[in-house]
């Protein structure tokens, strides 16, 4: 996969339209609203069978799909996102694209482009450019876009590293000179990484497999230094192999928070460590990483359109009311913003999280006030979307678990833990309605996230947990006024159903 210019470039062969028609499959699970893809070739090459062949592997039921040589554009809305066909050969001059009306699909929607050389100077930086040609034995396709090489590694295996047990046990001779060490799995999560747990001369330790350019390892070891720097107990990284998407980090044991807690370990002592972590990082430098941008927040929000939404109404979500979610959004912002700051996690939940020794040490009363002997016994996982934000959110996460339901006095007391160690003060109201926006975005966001495991990546299991984050929702809901242009919007006809159900 070379590098030319700075865009990646794939070069795919189809020997039977079928294939191209396979091709096209693969890519439309990751496009993306705002995504655009100009098709290129000699007439006759197969442009308009590849467009055809992606909207409808978009979700498009249409038998007859006109071509739009002489209208210009055809759109599409039984489609996971709105989708317009265009056709620049018959323009007379480039500046007649201007009069498409395109600007709804390159920000909500994607836009397929054939001849776009007619018209270049519309098409964006990011364009997915297609090129079709003969090569003697069926299609040559060259795909080539900037930015685009993680995705070109979720739909075609020969531009990531591939995850095998050959090259986990390279890596382990690699840094330790023996051959056939005993691996064993530990997990797997919703990513691309696995982990799996080694027998050295030092103890255990654990394997982790990140293939590149789908994981970024890099940023992980980044984080993880700066974590230990000030205090925090993230797995110590001994050897890695960024390049190649292997580290060998410390075993922090089999206990996290959640399994220690169904193994007797008190809640409510395990919390209060979790909310001094939050505390310790909140009271020390900021981590080497973006603050949360209002393009961040809003991208995070639009998930739940452009995933949630389309599966349950069962058509793509109408440009008009993208437009309206993000700008409700948008308008909880500076609210969200609007408290102290501290360097975000942004997967802070009992699952990532680590007891460092014994569930049948927990018991209720053993906590100590904040200090970082409280701390030393809790392992954090799972830091690689860390951003600098509100000090709000960690804290909701912890508290608005999907998989389990913490006691609403609970919710006060640690809320309250929280505001009385963090050294920069807050009004405890203005505190509450930021994390209550905040959380009621996020929410919606794994709403989204989660109908995306499950229907593009056959995770279902990932929809047990959807009664009880409606649940949460409902809760917020009814706390926070502020949010209700949101309930507004929501309760529209051509909106979304709770029922999201397997397919």
């Amino acid at each position: 996969m070379p590098t030319i210019l700075g865009m990646i470039e794939l070069v795919k062969h189809c020997p039977t339209p079928e294939a191209t028609t396979q091709l096209a499959a693969d890519i439309a699970p990751y496009l993306l609203p705002g995504d655009v893809i100009g098709l290129q070739g000699y007439l006759g090459a197969g442009k308009s069978h590849f467009a055809r062949s992606l909207i409808r592997a978009l979700g498009s039921k249409q038998k007859h799909m006109p071509s739009p040589t002489f209208t210009l554009i055809q759109t599409y809305d039984d489609t996971r996102m709105p989708v317009a066909h265009t056709d620049f050969y018959r323009l007379a001059a480039p500046d007649e694209a201007d009069e498409l009306n395109l600007e709804p699909f390159f920000k909500h929607g994607v836009a397929i482009v054939e001849w776009p050389e007619n018209a270049e100077h519309v098409m964006p930086k990011d364009t997915l450019w297609i090129h079709l040609d003969d090569d003697g034995a069926g299609r040559r396709v060259t795909l080539k876009g900037e930015g685009w090489d993680k995705r070109f590694g979720l739909f075609a295996t020969e531009c990531r590293r591939a995850s095998t047990e050959k090259g986990r046990m390279n890596f382990l001779e690699e840094i330790t000179g023996k051959r056939g060490q005993l691996v064993t799995p530990v997990s797997e999560d919703a990513s691309f990484r696995s982990y799996w747990r080694v027998r050295a001369e030092e103890g255990t330790r654990i394997l982790m497999d990140a293939p590149p350019p789908i994981e970024d390892l890099p940023r992980f070891v980044e984080l993880g230094k700066f974590l230990e720097s000030i205090g925090v107990h993230s797995p110590h990284v001994y050897n890695v192999d960024a390049k190649k998407g292997y580290a060998m980090i410390e075993d922090m044991g089999k206990y996290t928070f959640f399994d220690a807690m169904a193994k007797g370990a008190d809640m409510k002592t395990l919390y209060e460590k979790a909310v001094d972590v939050l505390i310790h990082i909140a009271n020390n430098t900021r981590g080497p990483v973006p603050t949360l941008s209002r393009n961040d927040f809003l991208a995070g929000a639009s998930v739940f359109t452009d995933w949630y939404m389309p599966i349950t109404n069962g058509h793509a979500t109408h440009t008009a009311d993208r437009q309206q979610f993000r700008d409700i959004m948008g308008s909880f912002y500076e609210t969200v913003m609007a408290v102290p700051h501290t360097t975000m996690l942004s997967d802070y939940h009992s699952q990532n999280l680590m007891l460092l020794g014994k569930p049948k040490d927990v018991t209720e009363g053993s906590s100590k006030p904040t200090t970082l002997e409280n701390i030393a016994d809790v392992g954090v996982l799972d830091f690689q979307d860390a951003r600098v934000g509100p000090v709000t959110y960690d804290l909701a996460s912890l508290l608005f678990d999907v998989r389990f339901d913490v006691p609403d006095d609970m919710h006060d007391e640690l809320i309250d833990r929280l505001l009385d160690g963090l050294d920069e003060k807050i009004d405890r109201k203005k505190f509450m309605t930021a994390m209550n926006l905040f959380q009621i975005q996020n929410l919606l966001r794994i709403a989204g996230v989660f109908a995306r495991l499950a229907f593009r990546d056959g995770k279902k299991h990932y929809l047990d947990y959807m009664p009880r984050l409606w649940a949460h929702y409902d809760k917020l809901i009814d706390r926070t006024p502020e949010a209700a242009p949101l309930v507004k919007f929501m309760n529209k006809k051509t909106c979304c159903s709770r029922e999201l159900k397997a397919v």
